[in-house]
């Protein structure tokens, strides 16, 4: 079983359902701002799944080596590293999240 993809299928539906329950609901008044939180949200979320498969090409694209023994274990633990670090680098922000929200702001 590749846990990589099983990861990224999840992380999919997540963003997906961010998106449905934004798109559901109506566009912001000058009272209403949990719509521009929600929107915010999934913007930082595509960012972080955004990075997390950046990362896990990137390592895809380094040569393996058995120096450290190799195995599932180190492959779980790499994709959970990475998960960790696109959501890490999404609350800092590397631009992608800002743009995405204004795009879905305009729409």
């Amino acid at each position: 079983m590749k846990l990589s993809g099983h990861m990224g299928r999840l992380q999919m539906e997540r963003l997906e359902n961010y998106m449905q329950k934004v798109s559901a609901k109506s566009k912001p008044t000058g009272e209403n701002t949990t719509f521009d939180q929600e929107l915010k949200s999934v913007a930082q979320e595509f960012e972080s799944l955004f990075t997390h498969q950046m990362l896990r090409q990137m390592r895809a694209a380094i040569p393996k080596s058995n120096f450290l023994g190799g195995g599932n274990a180190e492959n779980i633990f790499t994709d959970l590293l990475d998960q960790e670090i696109g959501k890490i680098t999404s609350k800092r922000g590397i631009g992608i999240a800002n743009m995405v929200y204004t795009q879905l702001q305009r729409d």
